[in-house]
């Protein structure tokens, strides 16, 4: 429509619109900025490609599409606010856009498209949420300035070159659900440090994570059966690799010119080798297989090798084995030659040990190290299984859980449920807590659903009470005093059952009827002339 109006610099699209078209604004290069209205519902292909004048795009709040290079080679293109009603970004819509420095993707999304950032040399953090499960072929590709990413737990596969060339990214997270790790995946990350191998993938893919020159140590996971051509190769700060015990077949060159590589451990039998897989390393490089594993000699495929023992396993202990409603603390003691000490838990990544662990729900906590020159130690690990499911008082606080009447008090007028669940109370297990208010906020009568978090079933619910709060809202003013008096001259009405609650709360002079002394009283406390006493119930 307006493709390659050169002169154009500015649009008003009309409200009404709901669909901007397949090179709609392309190569309008001197357009600087651009509203789109909350009508529009789809971006479609390249509608703005090549706009290499636009600036600032704000979009409307109802977008569900973006198309494929929609806002290809923006280079000036600063940055654009997606909301969460978009679901679909194609592939290449961003590529190219050099002035993006941040970017955050839409929560509803379930995949990032291939290319959809490649060459956003100024991107610098993306915050990638919710529920993707794929990373795109050279999705982030030549972000040279990318220096972090946080992939969310949903994330199962990583595609070929997605972070290729990423000469600045120091830091990436591989969840644990994690099977694929694409051909070049991480070719080229020089600054990349180390990375974490999930324990469910079974390949390592051609060229992975060859030329992240600042590795220092890395593990093979068991779960893997082959390590692909030149997948590590040009490591040059790397020193030993640990190969698990699925390994089966190493392929061509897959350590190929890792010059300070000095040791290999093999925790299995010897696997396969294809040609010049140790070429070029370290001339002290040594191949380490455990005990009397007769199917590695000396030398073996050229290589100089020797039994070794792995590193006595970390020894971890529980705070306590018997029941408890509150956490368990789990520390772990590391063999003294030791140097790097790490833990993971079940579901997470590994970590550095620096302190004792505290789990708050029943997990899984593996150990395991390595002293100076990358000798490993068997993996152990220590199941806790003895937290119950329970709320408890807060120790630090004044809160009353009366588990004979399921009714919780003891707490501050006007608090939120995040002070509640923050400050007032203690969840052990894997529970949490849901809340059906009477007056939409947080004060007596709201009911506490505690609820497992495997069955998504309630196990107990509790009912708040805040003593002179009786119409809800969780203060305590004219408007519950006006209440109360209401009551007395049976010009409003409690159940004594469903509304056992507002009773209690109503009461505050103990003398157990609810009227006009009471009333007065909550007046009092508006005008700081008395105080309720929240464990207590009376005023004075």
């Amino acid at each position: 429509m307006f493709s390659e109006c050169w002169e154009l610099t500015s649009v008003t699209m009309p409200e009404g619109v709901t669909s901007i078209g397949r090179l709609a604004f392309g190569d309008c290069q001197k357009l600087t900025a651009i509203i789109i209205p909350d009508s529009v519902t789809t971006i479609g292909q390249e509608a703005f490609s090549g706009c290499e004048g636009l600036k600032i795009v704000q979009t409307g709040s109802r977008i569900t599409d973006i198309g494929n290079s929609a806002f290809y080679g923006c280079e000036n293109l600063t940055g654009i606010n997606l909301t969460n009603s978009v679901v679909s970004i194609g592939s290449s819509a961003f590529s190219g856009c050099k002035g993006i420095t941040d970017f955050v993707f839409p929560s509803n999304m379930t995949a990032i498209s291939d290319n959809i950032l490649g060459s956003c040399t100024g991107l610098t953090y993306v915050t990638i949420t919710g529920k993707i499960a794929s990373i795109g072929s050279g999705a982030f590709s030549y972000c040279t300035n990318l220096t972090g990413v946080t992939l969310p737990s949903t994330v199962t596969s990583i595609g070929d070159s997605a972070f290729s060339n990423c000469t600045n990214l120091k830091s990436v997270n591989i969840p644990n659900g994690v099977t694929y790790i694409g051909v070049a995946a991480f070719s080229s990350c020089s600054s990349l440090n180390d990375i974490i191998i999930p324990e469910i993938v079974t390949g390592i893919s051609t060229l992975a994570f060859s030329g992240c020159t600042s590795f220092t140590r890395i593990t093979i996971p068991n779960s893997v059966t082959n390590i692909g051509m030149y997948a590590f190769s040009g490591c040059t700060g790397l020193s030993s690799v640990t190969i698990g015990s699925g390994v089966t077949k190493i392929q061509y060159e897959a350590f190929f010119q890792c010059s300070s590589l000095r040791s290999a451990y093999f925790l299995g039998n010897a696997p396969s080798l294809e040609s010049y897989v140790f070429n070029s390393c370290s001339s002290a490089f040594k191949v380490y297989y455990i005990g009397n594993n007769g199917s590695f000699s000396n030398p073996w495929q050229n290589c100089l090798t020797a039994a070794f023992e792995p590193l006595t396993s970390p020894t971890l202990v529980a705070s306590t084995i018997s029941p408890i409603a509150g956490n368990v603390t789990v520390s772990i003691t590391y063999p003294a030659e030791a140097t790097s000490k790490e833990y993971k838990q079940n579901n997470e990544t590994w970590a550095s040990y620096t302190e004792p662990i505290v789990l708050t729900m029943n997990d899984t906590i593996l150990a395991r190290c390595y002293d100076a020159n990358g000798k490993p130690s068997y993996t152990t690990s220590k199941v806790v299984d003895n937290i119950l499911n329970a709320i408890t008082a807060d120790p630090d606080s004044t809160t009353v859980i009366d588990q004979s009447t399921h009714i919780i008090y003891g707490l501050h007028p006007g608090m939120s449920q995040e002070q509640f669940e923050a400050d007032y109370i203690h969840l052990s297990g894997n529970i949490h807590v849901e809340y059906n208010y009477v007056s939409g906020t947080f004060g007596t009568g709201t009911q506490v659903n505690i609820v497992d978090g495997a069955a998504k079933s309630v196990l107990n619910s509790y009912t708040v009470v805040i003593f002179g709060d009786v119409n809800g809202d969780g203060n305590i003013d004219s408007i519950d005093a006006g209440k109360i008096v209401d009551i007395q001259n049976y010009m409003a009405s409690w159940n004594p059952v469903t509304d056992a609650a507002f009773y209690k709360a109503a009461d505050v002079n103990g003398d157990g009827n609810i009227d006009s002394i009471d009333a007065g009283l909550l007046v009092d406390s508006q005008n700081y002339m008395t105080q309720i006493d929240q464990t207590t119930g009376l005023a004075g």
